[in-house]
């Protein structure tokens, strides 16, 4: 399987370049890194491998991205978990941030 994550600043409807994204997977109670990626230019972070049916968590570097862009955000990070049922599956996410949120989308 691989999952593809686009990111898209909400208040101007552009990508959120440069913005960072950590995956995890939860192992037990305990979220370990997978992954880390940027946003390029086309509002795409990388497409990572996931090979097991588990819990998975993108985390994103709200903080960096909006000091990166001059913007004042409530919040300083953003997580989002969502369940993988079949590895074999290809799953694309669209996330949409903005100063005070993150709304995710299955594509």
């Amino acid at each position: 399987m691989s999952l593809s994550v686009e990111v898209r600043d909400n208040r101007t409807g552009l990508p959120a370049t440069g913005l960072r994204l950590s995956l995890q997977s939860r192992q037990g109670d305990v979220w370990a890194h997978v992954a880390t990626g940027t946003v390029d230019a086309n509002g795409y972070a990388n497409a990572w491998p996931v090979t097991a049916a588990e819990c998975h968590r993108l985390v994103v570097n709200a903080e960096e991205y909006f000091a990166q862009t001059g913007t004042e955000g409530l919040c300083t990070e953003a997580s989002f978990a969502f369940r993988i049922a079949d590895p074999a599956d290809e799953l694309r996410i669209l996330l949409l941030l903005t100063p005070a949120s993150l709304s995710a989308y299955r594509t």
